[in-house]
């Protein structure tokens, strides 16, 4: 019995830190993934700004002339700054 207690005396914390990190790392995934979907239909607009609910936060993206920005509730901003831009017609 006193194995058994040993055993889940340590393994509980390090479920609960598992739990926690995979967290954090779906939300930076969803964050990334609402700047790749912003930048393939990114059109140099002044200023565009596009609120969707995503799970259990609110993302914003916010399109500006040389930049797309993704907000969140949970985690810091992701910024992709258009320094050049080839167009291909």
């Amino acid at each position: 019995m006193s194995l058994l207690t040993f055993i889940l005396l340590f393994s509980i914390p390090l479920t609960v830190n598992l739990v926690s990190y995979l967290e954090m790392e779906r939300i930076e995934i969803e964050f990334d993934r609402a700047l790749y979907d912003a930048s393939k239909v990114w059109q140099r607009r002044t200023t565009f700004s596009k609120s969707y609910q995503s799970f259990h936060q609110t993302l914003e993206v916010v399109e500006t002339k040389n930049a797309i920005k993704v907000e969140g509730d949970q985690i810091e901003e992701k910024k992709l700054e258009i320094l050049s831009v080839n167009w291909n017609e």
